[in-house]
């Protein structure tokens, strides 16, 4: 059996998740699974980065892809010639978007022409108590990545979901853009450090939220993702019998195609 990779939008969320299903896999040998948009933007795909294949075949969600672009997915592993997926393009309606690190949550807003100030930290110690020395030590080390701070206009409803992701989930976040949104990347973690708001106007309850992030790379990079979870199964099932219904629709199908079928929009 050869290796082949097929990607597909997948799930309830928007915007939403691309499923990525690889076959042929040898069970226990290291995979990969990575991602490029044309202009040359690249990412690894959470689970695929380089951890045992779990056996003949996988399958992988990506949340944290550029939108309205073509991504092009390519699996890898040793004894065969990596493959390469038909090209798969998420859309959404705005040119960016901030989403929880499983895809469920999405905060849509409108950025603010603010700057984007950014900080790089430098990491460099200098040591001037130096006897006999009239010139400092300096030791050094490469950057430790930027840091920053921006505004965004959030509706009442985006505001919720902010709060109730930072009470609930913690200060990580994935910017997902179409490329154009100032100098970003088409796509970062970013780690919140600080935040607050005011109101845009007075009786009105949009706000304007004001953002200190550090970009950092995946916080979990060997998670492996899925597009649908129980609940929407138990959705897609609700009214329905196991015996005449379930066990009728996948008794000549397979667990691998259990795996991947999108119980979002079953």
């Amino acid at each position: 059996m050869s290796l082949a990779v097929v990607a597909v939008l997948a799930g309830g969320g928007y915007p939403r998740a691309v499923q990525v299903s690889v076959t042929g896999l040898t069970a226990g040998v290291a995979f990969s699974v990575t991602a490029a948009t044309p202009d040359g933007f690249a990412w690894t795909v959470r689970g695929g980065n380089g951890q045992p294949a779990p056996g003949a075949s996988a399958v992988l969600a990506d949340i944290s892809t550029p939108l309205n672009v073509a991504i092009t997915y390519t699996a890898a592993q040793t004894g065969w010639t990596p493959v390469a997926s038909t090209p798969v393009t998420v859309p959404y309606t705005a040119s960016a978007v901030l989403q929880s690190l499983d895809g469920r949550t999405a905060i849509p807003f409108t950025g603010l022409d603010d700057g984007s100030a950014r900080t790089v930290k430098t990491r460099t110690v200098v040591f001037d108590n130096i006897p006999r020395r009239t010139t400092s030590v300096i030791r050094w080390d490469v950057s430790a990545g930027e840091s920053g701070a921006f505004d965004l206009l959030l509706t009442r409803a985006a505001s919720d979901s902010l709060r109730t992701h930072l009470a609930t989930a913690g200060p990580a976040l994935v910017l997902r853009t179409d490329g154009t949104v100032y100098d970003f990347p088409a796509s970062a973690y970013l780690v919140v450090t600080a935040v607050s708001s005011v109101v845009l106007a007075q009786g009105l309850t949009d706000r304007i939220w004001s953002f200190a992030y550090t970009v950092t790379g995946d916080p979990e990079p060997s998670v492996v993702l899925a597009a649908s979870n129980w609940d929407d199964f138990d959705a897609a099932y609700a009214a329905l019998m196991w015996a005449a219904d379930f066990d009728a629709e996948w008794a000549s199908l397979t667990w691998a195609q259990f795996d991947s079928e999108d119980w979002s929009t079953h």
